[in-house]
């Protein structure tokens, strides 16, 4: 438009000077040029007009196409739900298999969903075929229904997809079959997938063969396993999500004071015997003003030290790239999660169960001659009341709550360490736990209040204490000890542990690192800890073991 006034603007100057009678040079060479630009935008406005009407007709022409498209679609869509209605009134639903044809929608409607059951809904495909086999084999003519159903339900396995997860988390439909390489070669797949728009009823004598062919063979049954007659059927996938271990958590080492070991080894200063208290008299001249020959009687305080020498703990894993690469789970975050779980579990055994000790009375591998084994590299909790100080031991026999009692008795003279519960932690193997909880005296609501084990399922504690339940804590022998051989281990234990008498020094804290090794194109995962666990006295740890379980 712009283009338009302008040029409309120049014919009216050209024409007020051409109606001159007379024109100066000057007036005349402007009349020229202004001619000239007359021209020029008159030609582009020729062009401008002409390349909008040549826009305007291809406009035209795509939404012309784009409505036919429109109009074709609705009319297929259309056709498609005469069809399905013309297969309903000849009871030949189109729908999907063993289910039938809704007659309402109960999405969209809100009246109630009404759906056909067969009585072939039960059966698994393979048997709907293999059954039809044998009746033929016997004589016998299945019905149309029956052809009807085994044609639906191939069809139905046809389309189904397994979603996989790729490394990056996003989510992947895949076939669940490879129909293309299964499926017997006189087979219409696009019949039983639906693909093709066919009026007349998909079972007809070829497609009855051809699934004849899917579920059996000549002189033999097929099963899933055997190999040229279903094994290749079967297809092996892979969910991209682990299936994570069943683990207990990992209880024991959170349970103590912790420290750093600025030295290996490191000693920890202790307390030890209290000064001594006397009767004092009365100071009553200048004499007693001398030191020594006061009324006070001195004494000296004692002191004392444990000494903390940590173990080494350790690990090591190797994978190739092209495991991380091809691999539907990815290896370094699972492995690293994986080691991070298992080096705390194992922390855990070894603080429980822990026996420097060599050969065959290690308390751990009691018979074997293991010197690589975790367990060696500290002297753990049930290495106290086991070889330590074995008068902090008791065998327990028959579980009763007695035995409780008879633990916390065992804790320094007298039982003076297991009197403040608030210092106190039962640890216990699952099978005591299990025990524990039937007990009269925790089971009922009359003796044990609402915490009655009988309503709860739980028991969380005993005489004020905490009970603490370890998957790393494992059935022993009569005598307290874990056996090679597992069998030898049917027997039950639990300690009763004051935590304010032990201490665990770390002079390396767990650590997880992941390396590639670029000339051998590896990768590898090694864990590692060093730690002690130190006892400030005998008395800390009192154990009752060969419990019935």
């Amino acid at each position: 438009m712009e283009l338009k006034a302008k040029l409309q603007e120049l014919k009216r100057r050209v024409k007020e000077l051409a109606f001159k009678a007379e024109l100066s040079a000057e007036e005349a060479t402007e009349l020229k040029a202004k001619m000239s630009e007359v021209e020029v935008l008159g030609a582009q406005l020729e062009a401008q007009e002409k390349a909008s009407a040549e826009e305007l007709a291809a406009t035209t022409a795509a939404e012309a196409a784009q409505k036919a498209a429109v109009d074709s679609a609705v009319a297929e869509a259309v056709a498609e739900k005469d069809k399905e209605l013309e297969a309903l009134r000849k009871g030949r639903s189109p729908l999907a298999p063993g289910i039938g044809a809704p007659t309402s929608d109960s999405a969209g409607s809100g009246l109630p969903s009404i759906t056909v059951s067969s009585p072939f809904d039960r059966m698994g495909t393979f048997d709907l075929a293999l059954k039809y086999e044998i009746l033929k084999a016997q004589g016998g003519q299945p019905s149309d229904k029956w052809y009807r159903a085994l044609v639906e339900r191939v069809g139905r396995v046809a389309r189904e997809e397994d979603t996989l997860y790729i490394k990056n988390g996003q989510p992947v439909k895949v076939p669940a079959l490879d129909w293309a390489n299964l499926a017997p070669k006189n087979l219409d797949l696009s019949e039983v997938r639906g693909d093709k728009d066919e009026t007349q009823d998909p079972v007809n004598s070829r497609g009855i063969k051809a699934l004849h062919n899917v579920a059996t063979k000549a002189n033999e049954l097929v099963y899933s396993t055997q190999a040229t007659a279903g094994d290749e059927w079967v297809p092996t996938l892979m969910n991209a999500q682990l299936w994570r271990t069943v683990r207990m958590n990992a209880a024991v080492l959170g349970l103590f004071e912790q420290f750093d070991m600025p030295s290996q080894p490191y000693e920890y200063p202790e307390e030890s015997t209290d000064p001594v208290f006397y009767k004092v008299a009365e100071s009553t001249n200048e004499a007693q003003l001398v030191i020594d020959a006061g009324p006070y009687k001195d004494s000296k305080p004692g002191t004392a030290k444990t000494t903390f020498s940590a173990g080494k703990l350790g690990g090591i894993s190797y994978w190739s790239e092209e495991q991380e690469e091809d691999g539907i789970i990815a290896a370094e975050p699972q492995f690293r999660d994986q080691y991070g779980i298992a080096l705390a579990h194992d922390i855990d055994k070894v603080l429980l169960s822990g026996d420097e000790t060599t050969g065959t009375s290690n308390i751990f591998d009691n018979a074997a001659t293991n010197t690589t084994a975790s367990n060696l590299i500290v002297d753990g909790l049930r290495h106290e009341p086991l070889v330590t100080t074995t008068a902090d031991g008791r065998d327990g026999g028959a579980l009763t709550i007695d035995d409780f009692g008879a633990t916390q008795a065992l804790m320094g003279t007298a039982g003076k360490f297991g009197v403040n519960p608030a210092d106190l932690v039962w640890l216990l193997d699952p099978a005591v736990w299990h025990k524990a909880k039937l007990l009269g005296e925790v089971l009922t609501v009359d003796k044990f209040g609402s915490m009655a084990t009988v309503i709860s399922g739980q028991l969380g504690g005993l005489f004020g204490s905490p009970l603490v339940v370890s998957e790393d804590y494992g059935l022993t022998t009569t005598l307290g000890v874990i056996h090679t051989t597992g069998s030898n281990n049917t027997k039950g234990s639990f300690m009763c542990v004051n935590r304010r008498g032990i201490k665990i020094g770390w002079r390396r804290r767990p650590r997880i690192r992941v390396e590639r090794l670029a000339f051998s194109d590896a990768v590898y995962i090694v864990a590692s800890a060093r730690f002690d666990i130190g006892f400030k006295e005998a008395g800390m740890v009192a154990m009752s073991y060969n419990l019935t379980v």
